[in-house]
């Protein structure tokens, strides 16, 4: 069963993935420096709204892992 995610994590992480549509796509083409940064980012601001679950890139890779 997944971890459980308020409304307001859903709304950011939604935003989150209009704005940054290669995220969404599953490619990200700009500099890594970038896309860490950006995943923090992210991360860091689901995490202030709700129990934080996994940080950074934590997040990004444990995805990879259950594709």
């Amino acid at each position: 069963m997944g971890k459980h995610r308020t409304l307001q994590q859903d709304a950011i992480f939604l935003k989150f993935m209009q704005s940054h549509k290669d995220f969404a796509r599953g490619s990200s083409r700009g500099n890594r420096l970038e896309t860490n940064e950006a995943w923090a980012s992210l991360s860091q601001a689901l995490n202030a709204c709700g129990p934080p679950c996994l940080e950074g890139l934590e997040v990004h890779h444990q995805e990879e892992v259950h594709r």
